[in-house]
């Protein structure tokens, strides 16, 4: 018998802590005070929150979105703006208005499920 294993999110913060989530990522997981660094999306995970990861400016490796994650919403990594890039996984089919509105994409590899991009998605990345 193989059991399936829930891996959670972990977001690795600019502390030295660790926040772990299992689940979808909720609306405004982080507050002012908390900074992350590093962010892993769990395979648990099918739906990140509006601004999630909002002003999040200390994150400065890539997120991989994996195939479990269908959609990202508004402003879920607005003004993370050293976000350098996001692996987007097929099976992926909605993104916010301003999702990644102010990063610093500068590529994008989009899969073909994707049904919706909102306003301002990618709008002013460096």
């Amino acid at each position: 018998m193989i059991l399936k294993v829930k891996i959670p999110t972990t977001v690795s913060l600019t502390d030295g802590s660790k926040k772990v989530i299992t689940g979808d990522i909720p609306n405004n997981w982080f507050e002012e005070n908390q900074t992350p660094k590093q962010i892993k999306i769990g395979n648990d995970c099918h739906h990140i929150g509006d601004l999630a990861f909002y002003n999040s400016f200390n994150i400065t490796n890539e997120v991989f979105i994996p195939p479990n994650v269908f959609s990202i919403g508004k402003n879920a990594f607005a003004i993370s703006y050293k976000l350098p890039n996001v692996i987007f996984s097929e099976g992926l089919t909605k993104i916010g208005d301003g999702a990644f509105f102010l990063t610093a994409i500068k590529t994008l590899r989009l899969p073909n499920s994707i049904i919706s991009i909102g306003h301002s998605s990618f709008r002013s990345c460096v």
